[in-house]
Formats: structure tokens, C-alpha cells, sequence
């Protein structure tokens, strides 16, 4: 038999059994011995009796607050047990359902023996597995709603029935930083949960504003003498060397030319001469060269843009004509 339906039938027992007497000692009292007066009815029996009564007609015509008032009055003029059944019922059609486990329990304790005890147990077990319901809502709505972790596949505002105990509401939207919070429900409760959204800046959702990158971090310059300054330096060196070397020879064979005039010695002299005029075009192109790049690179320091060692080629090409010889330098960046 559904619990429910079996309230109103025990309240009844109340009124027929408990209140009224049993039927054998009724007829009794109802037939006294001869010269015997029948026992009276107190007061309080009385008006509990009448509160009772109305609490029914209510109950049945869908009045339950005027039906649990009425009931509340009949147990506190003559307390009964069995009369917390038909308050229970009452609070219970009327979503106070704490109270209702609380006054059957108050039942159960006030009835030790009672023969309905296994189903009236069984309706607090159910009373007590019945779901919390959280009215989540959001400022702005439209947040997805996750509970312990899980999408609930609802957004904001929405009911989310939940197990009691305690649950982790979690809301995302986007443009929005995620809020969460914790909740700790008993069972059947309702709770409003209005949750207010802060807006996300650039750096929470990892986007920068269009047309403002970062700035990298600015990196050390290398210090040292770069390496075309030692070629260049070297090759001067070397050009010089060579062009007095040859320069020296070219001045011997011309003494012996002027001694001596003869095809041989000119030719050496020229040749000479050619090679030390190479070698002093040599010297000159890799001065000139190191000079251009040590200016080059001051500018581009300035401007903060270094150029690196291993981009930097100087380039020397020989040039030499029949009477003529010399070098060209080409710096290239």
C-alpha cells in the first residue's frame, strides 16, 4: 500500500480506535448497568476530536494548510501519536518535507510498538533520497552549468536536481572568467544559487589586443672584435708587405735596366712593379674596406638592428691589365 494513501487511513484509526474505544467497551459504556452513569467525555477529548474532524474535511477538500492547523490543534489539546501521521501527510503535500521526517520521527519515538513502524520507516527512506533541487542563474545568463565536474547540458537560468550533500557548481560563458562555487544541500531542499559573471581581459583568455604584440625581450649585445675587422686588418697588412717587398725588387731591376739596358731586366722590372702596385691596391681596398664596415656597423647599432659577424663577406677581386693591376674590395651585408 503507497504511504501516501495510508496517512489519512491511519489518522482515521485515530478517531475509531484510539479516541473512540474499543467497540466492546463503546457498547459498554453505551449500555451501563442498572444504576450506573455512563463515564463522561472530557473536555480536551472533546475539542481534540472536533480539531481532528475538520482537519479531515479539509484534508479531503484539498485544503492542507487549514488541514495540518486543524491537526496541529487536535494533538496539542490531547496529544496522540497517531495524529503526527495525518501532520506529516499534511506537510508533506505542502513541500515542508524536513518537517516531515521530523514528525515522523517524533511518530516513531512516541510509538515504540506501533504496527505500522516498517512503513512508516520506509517513507522517511524515501522522503530522504528525494532529490535538492539548485535554481542556478547567472549574470549575464546563457553560462554552461557543470556540476562535480560533469556538463549538465543546461545554461543559465535553469533547475539542476541534485543528489544532497555536497556538489561543486562550476559556470563558463565566453568572453566571461569561469566562477565557482560550493554548495551543501539536504535532501528535497531547493536553492537559489544567482552567480554574477566578471568579464576576462586579454591575459585570462591567452589572446593579446590586435595590433599590440609583445615586445621581445630585448637581447645582450655580443661584445669582442668581430672577424671581418681581422681579415681586414690582415689583408692590409699583408699588402703591404708584399707591395714594399716588390716595390724594392722593381727598384733593383730598374738599377740594373739603367746599367745594363736589356729586355729581360725590363720585363722583371715591370713585373715587379705590376705585383707591388697589386699588393698596395690589396693594402689600400682592405683598409678602406674595414673602415666602411666599423662605420656601417656603428649605424646599425644606433638604430638597434646589429648585423651579425657571419652576414658580413668581403669580397676581393684581382684586376690586372696588360700595363695595369690592381684589386677591387666588395663589402656585401
Amino acid at each position: 500500500m503507497d504511504g501516501r494513501r495510508a496517512i489519512p487511513w491511519i489518522a482515521a484509526v485515530v478517531l475509531t480506535g484510539s479516541w473512540a474505544e474499543p467497540a466492546a467497551e463503546a457498547q459498554r459504556r453505551r449500555r451501563p448497568a442498572h444504576g450506573e452513569e455512563a463515564a463522561p467525555v472530557d473536555e480536551d477529548t472533546q475539542r481534540a476530536r472536533e480539531a481532528y474532524e475538520r482537519g479531515r474535511t479539509a484534508f479531503q477538500a484539498g485544503s492542507f494548510r487549514e488541514a495540518l492547523s486543524a491537526f496541529q490543534e487536535a494533538y496539542d489539546t490531547k496529544p496522540h501519536p497517531t495524529v503526527l501521521v495525518s501532520i506529516a501527510e499534511c506537510q508533506e503535500r505542502l513541500g515542508q518535507l524536513p518537517q516531515a521526517v521530523t514528525t515522523l520521527e517524533q511518530y516513531l519515538r512516541e510509538s515504540p510498538q506501533a504496527r505500522d513502524r516498517a512503513q512508516v520507516e520506509e517513507k522517511i527512506a524515501a522522503i530522504r533520497a528525494r532529490p535538492a533541487t539548485l535554481v542556478i542563474s547567472s549574470e549575464p545568463p546563457g553560462a554552461a552549468i557543470v556540476v562535480d565536474g560533469e556538463g549538465t547540458g543546461k545554461v543559465t537560468p535553469a533547475d539542476v536536481e541534485v543528489a544532497p550533500g555536497d556538489h561543486t557548481v562550476k559556470l563558463t560563458l565566453s568572453g566571461y572568467r569561469d566562477a565557482e562555487e560550493q554548495v551543501t544541500v539536504t535532501f528535497a531542499e531547493r536553492r537559489e544559487m544567482p552567480v554574477g559573471l566578471e568579464e576576462a581581459n586579454a591575459r585570462d583568455t591567452g589572446m593579446e589586443e590586435e595590433g599590440e604584440p609583445e615586445p621581445e625581450p630585448e637581447q645582450p649585445r655580443e661584445g669582442g672584435t668581430p672577424a671581418a675587422v681581422f681579415i681586414g686588418v690582415g689583408l692590409a697588412g699583408v699588402g703591404l708587405v708584399a707591395g714594399g717587398v716588390f716595390g724594392f725588387l722593381a727598384l733593383g731591376e730598374k738599377s740594373d735596366f739603367d746599367d745594363n739596358p736589356t729586355d729581360d731586366t725590363a720585363d722583371s722590372g715591370e713585373r715587379f712593379a705590376l705585383l707591388a702596385d697589386v699588393s698596395f691596391g690589396v693594402a689600400a681596398a682592405a683598409g678602406i674596406a674595414t673602415i666602411c664596415y666599423f662605420i656601417t656597423r656603428g649605424s646599425a647599432a644606433d638604430d638597434a638592428e646589429e648585423v651579425p659577424d657571419e652576414e658580413v663577406r668581403l669580397r676581393l677581386s684581382p684586376m690586372i691589365g696588360r700595363r695595369t693591376g690592381g684589386l677591387a674590395a666588395q663589402l656585401e651585408f
